[in-house]
């Protein structure tokens, strides 16, 4: 028994702390398993992994890693793919997702208070009991826990995730009202304070402080949600009738997802909705605004050439938005990026993306999610790590996806690990104040240490795009070549 996991007995009860090697391996990644060859320039693997049940324990455990200078991975259910709650130098990881009660409702102040670790659908559930709805929420919310989506870098700092309801409410960002934080002191602190502002932890990969404790914003169930689907032949078409959407209609909530997703999710034995290339509009509001933007959005559909295929598939697709990746069956490994661009742009993205598979020689199948003036984009590539060296090399196809968008003065989505050569574009002007923040709260590097702002190896070295950029391509080219496939 280590003496760091004698340490921690001192504070939590015997069924909190997992030493097992076996058990550790599950902390070792999230949603996307690393290629071997990649994962030996990272200690993935936790020395411990702990549960902590209170605010209280959190505290005590960080003031110990602190007084031990041992990293802490603070995690929820890990469904992002962006190494974001992988470690990169051992140490303790510290799931939350035991902490999942409701704390208290105020339906004056129209808000909610919750532990970090609940799962956002169930959130959703009660409040939909209460007569009441939030805003937004990620279209992992049957699996994804509140704090893991606060914490996770989206479209960057001080902004957060984007998913349903971002369209027409903004994201998590513009949502939460309230905070209670662990620093890397083993300080708690409830925010807004006179100190700290809510935005200075959300987006931030968990780097500055682990969150105890959310305040949402709250709405009443709209009076009227009504939801349908279209079908276009071509991409342009398709495109137009985003970008037109876009600018006329306030929509809560539309997909699409383009003909070679759907090729992929017939192959698959997925449901596949409609042929071509289909999109999906759920809108909501009282009875007379719906009835308007129903008809705004009817008449987009037919100047661009889409096809209606009614409200009951839109219902549909709807009530399947929680379920982006199911394609993973069909894998069984999936390799996936994710990026925004502006509306106006996304023609050239989809003909961008196709460019890529080709080159590839892959399928990308992309599935899309409208904002206000922009779409984020997920292409996905299937795959089988199993094949190790093969699957190895298909990685490179990723970095391919984050420079298209970059092409298109669009962002990669999510920094935490893989995507922190993109730091600079997805933070913005406000990177400077996020590492400002970082060597003001935790010196000691102790809190989620090697993302988010650098990508880090377990030996301490931060690797340049150069270099990441010259790996990739290596591997793209062999890919290319045909080595490594079976």
């Amino acid at each position: 028994m280590s003496d760091l996991t004698e340490d921690l007995r001192g504070i939590l009860e015997e069924d909190r702390i997992a030493s097992d090697v076996f058990e550790r391996l599950l902390y070792g990644h999230d949603l996307v398993s690393l290629p071997p060859l990649l994962a030996k320039v990272y200690k993935s693997l936790p020395d411990v992994v702990v549960r902590p049940g209170n605010a209280e324990q959190i505290a005590a455990i960080v003031r110990l890693a602190l007084k031990r200078k041992t990293p802490i991975v603070p995690r929820g259910s890990s469904t992002s793919p962006t190494g974001g709650s992988m470690p990169v130098f051992g140490g303790i990881a510290m799931d939350l997702s035991g902490m999942d009660r409701i704390l208290g409702l105020d339906d004056g102040e129209s808000t909610v208070q919750v532990e970090p670790g609940l799962i956002w659908e169930h959130l959703e559930r009660y409040l939909a009991g209460q007569g009441l709805a939030l805003n937004t929420y990620p279209t992992s919310a049957p699996s994804s826990t509140v704090a893991g989506w606060v914490a996770g870098s989206g479209l960057g700092y001080g902004v957060g995730g984007v998913g349903v309801g971002t369209s027409k409410y903004g994201p998590i960002a513009d949502n939460v009202t309230s905070l209670q934080v662990v620093l890397p002191s083993g300080e708690t602190v409830d925010i807004p304070s006179g100190d700290y502002a809510v935005g200075d932890f959300i987006g931030t990969d968990g780097i500055l402080g682990i969150i105890t404790r959310v305040g949402l914003k709250v709405r009443k169930q709209p009076a009227v949600v009504k939801s349908g689907a279209f079908a276009f032949e071509t991409v342009p078409d398709l495109c137009h009738a985003i970008d037109r959407l876009s600018q006329s209609v306030r929509v809560y909530f539309s997909e699409f997802e383009d003909r070679t997703l759907g090729e992929m999710k017939g192959s698959a034995d997925v449901p596949v909705h409609g042929s071509g290339n289909v999109l999906s509009v759920t809108l909501d509001g009282d009875e007379e605004t719906v009835s308007s933007d129903l008809s705004k959005l009817h008449q987009i559909v037919r100047e661009c050439n889409g096809q209606t295929l009614g409200e009951a598939l839109g219902e549909e697709i709807w009530t399947e938005r929680f379920n982006p990746l199911q394609i993973k069956r069909g894998g069984p490994s999936l390799l996936s990026s994710e990026f925004n661009v502006a509306t106006a742009r996304l023609n050239e993205a989809l003909a961008g993306l196709a460019r890529i598979g080709e080159k590839h020689r892959v399928q990308v199948g992309t599935l899309g999610i409208l904002l206000k003036d922009s779409v984020n984009l997920l292409p996905m590539v299937l795959n089988d790590e199993r094949k190790r060296f093969g699957y190895t090399l298909s990685v490179g196809i990723t970095k391919a996806f984050n420079d298209l968008a970059l092409e298109l003065n669009g962002t990669p989505y999510g920094v935490g690990l893989f995507n922190a050569f993109y730091s600079r574009e997805i933070h913005g002007a406000r990177l400077e104040k996020l590492k400002l923040l970082k060597k003001k709260l935790d010196p000691q590097n102790i809190m989620n240490p090697g993302k988010s702002m650098k990508h880090m190896t377990r030996y301490g070295i931060a690797l340049p795009r150069s270099l990441y950029g010259a790996t990739m391509r290596s591997f793209g080219m062999l890919e290319r070549l045909g080595v490594g496939k079976s």
